[in-house]
């Protein structure tokens, strides 16, 4: 007879804490927006926490349009790819709206798991006409 496993998640505190570090954001600097379609856009940025890869809890960023208004509920989680680098990949929508072009914000950060924040990255991308 066998018995059921329990697994429960341990999380790492650590009471020295350092907040993890942001580099390396990779955004192209500007996308041509087709009128019709789609492609994917990957976007990613490098994350390291002096203690330890395993207490980086979230890296994530906000999204923002041209006009200022934010784009999504919340912040976007980012997926750890390898070597402390963390990417989003979402569909470039076709478009001729002109609220559709200009310079999209977007706003990088992450916490640990004792929710020290790190430091804050921004970068642009400009969506242009074809």
């Amino acid at each position: 007879m066998f018995s059921n496993i329990i697994n429960k998640n341990l999380v790492v505190v650590n009471t020295s804490n350092q907040p993890p570090v942001l580099s390396n954001p990779v955004l192209p600097d500007s996308i041509v927006r087709p009128p019709s379609g789609s492609f994917d856009l990957t976007i990613s940025i490098t994350s390291i926490d002096p203690d330890g890869h395993c207490d980086i809890n979230t890296v994530f960023f906000d999204a923002y349009r041209p006009n200022g208004q934010h784009i999504g509920v919340g912040i976007i989680p980012m997926t750890y790819t390898n070597n402390n680098v963390y990417s989003f990949t979402a569909p470039v929508i076709g478009s001729t709206a002109d609220s559709t072009f200009g310079y999209f914000k977007y706003v990088f950060q992450a916490f640990d798991n004792s929710n020290a924040l790190s430091n804050i990255i921004s970068d642009s991308i400009k969506f242009v006409r074809p």
